[in-house]
């Protein structure tokens, strides 16, 4: 059963006067080894120990970690100060060891995530989740879901030496993801205000023509008199942008939801020029150039031939590219929100990267094809 609306604020201001001064101190976890826990959350997550506390009469310890910004200023010296310091912070990490656990046979504490399920994960939100994750290879971390995988595209699920779940998440990719779920508005017009919470507008007026990323909505109008005619002989074409819509690209050759424009074909040169959109953890399958192209990237990261960390290139927006003749690329993944320009001056031919067999040769008239099919689409479900 899907949950009423709830009222969010508007503001950052705490209306409940009674509550002034409250803040989200700690989420607690239980460990089996603080010498292993404090390695990967301190070496591989880069978290600060700011305090340990140790009660010889219980016979436990206490061990808060965070991450600290040059605003939080020096640490207070004495035991007492660095003490209420830690408990006055926010979202703070308490690892909580319960000593002798550490030579117990197997694993001690429940993760939450097996049944009967509870406690679900922490997260930590990352400048560049594919980066982060690429460190994590590096390392040797247990993941559950990386960025490519499953519904939720371009954030990951890794596991710290307990089994606990950590999510690894980018502020933008996730909320565009939020976004194409249904979970927030399309867009502002959407929702009245950004911040109305409960009080949206009742009077949505018609959408106005915006940028290019605008996607094609069902129920929305195609100016077939603008849509180019790729095969008739021109001296010249240009074309508006807004006038296409955004189509899927062939999940056969992507995955991630990429969407795709095609701008021009030119039969004398057997070229082709399209615009790509790349959501957040998406990517083209492996292919050859089996002709040059040129792009451009006008947004984003691209992961090319794996990217530096693997012997390949990371392309960082805005950015040009060339590509010659049979250039070849394994999986190119883009790890934030994506968009560039190419011209294929000849096809492409997509491969099995597992086998290496041929899936298709993408020519101009290929892609002519393909696109034709897809404003069909679009037109029959409009």
């Amino acid at each position: 059963m899907k949950p009423k609306k709830y009222e969010q604020p508007s503001s950052t201001v705490n209306e409940a006067k009674e509550t002034d001064g409250f803040v989200f101190n700690q989420t607690m976890l239980r460990i089996k080894d603080p010498e292993r826990s404090l390695n990967f959350y301190q070496d591989v997550l880069g978290m600060v120990l700011l305090k340990q506390l140790d009660f010889p009469d219980m016979k436990f310890t206490l061990f808060f970690l965070g991450y600290l910004s040059p605003e939080d200023g020096p640490l207070p010296a004495t035991a007492a100060g660095r003490t209420e310091f830690v408990f006055k912070q926010r979202a703070m990490l308490e690892l909580t060891h319960n000593w002798g656990t550490e030579t117990e046979e197997g694993d001690v504490y429940h993760n939450g995530n097996a049944d009967p399920r509870g406690f679900g994960h922490i997260g930590l939100s990352v400048p560049d989740v594919a980066r982060a994750c690429q460190r994590f290879d590096r390392m040797g971390v247990t993941f559950v879901k990386r960025p490519e995988e499953g519904s939720m595209k371009g954030l990951a699920f890794v596991q710290d030496p307990d089994g606990y779940w950590i999510e690894i998440l980018e502020a933008t990719s996730l909320t565009r993801l939020c976004r194409d779920a249904g979970a927030i508005p399309q867009t502002e017009e959407d929702e009245g205000s950004p911040d109305m919470g409960l009080f949206k507008r009742k009077d949505k007026p018609a959408a106005a023509k915006s940028s290019a990323t605008q996607s094609q909505t069902k129920g929305s109008k195609i100016d077939m008199s603008k849509l180019p005619n790729h095969y008739d002989p021109v001296e010249g074409r240009a074309v508006e942008l807004d006038d296409l819509p955004w189509v899927p690209f062939p999940e056969a050759f992507s995955g991630g939801g990429i969407r795709w424009k095609l701008l021009n074909v030119a039969p004398e040169l057997g070229s082709w020029a399209a615009i790509f959109d790349c959501p957040a953890g998406s990517s083209f399958a492996s292919h050859y150039h089996i002709g040059p192209g040129e792009y451009f990237l006008t947004k984003g990261r691209m992961e090319v031939r794996g990217g530096v960390n693997d012997g390949g290139e990371t392309v960082v927006a805005p950015a040009y590219g060339y590509e010659s003749c049979q250039a070849f690329h394994g999986r190119t993944f883009f790890p934030i929100d994506s968009e560039f320009y190419m011209t294929f001056l000849g096809p492409l031919q997509m491969v099995n990267e597992e086998n290496g067999d041929t899936l298709a040769v993408v020519t101009w008239q290929a892609a002519q094809e393909v696109w034709e099919g897809s404003i069909k689409e679009v037109l029959e479900k409009a």
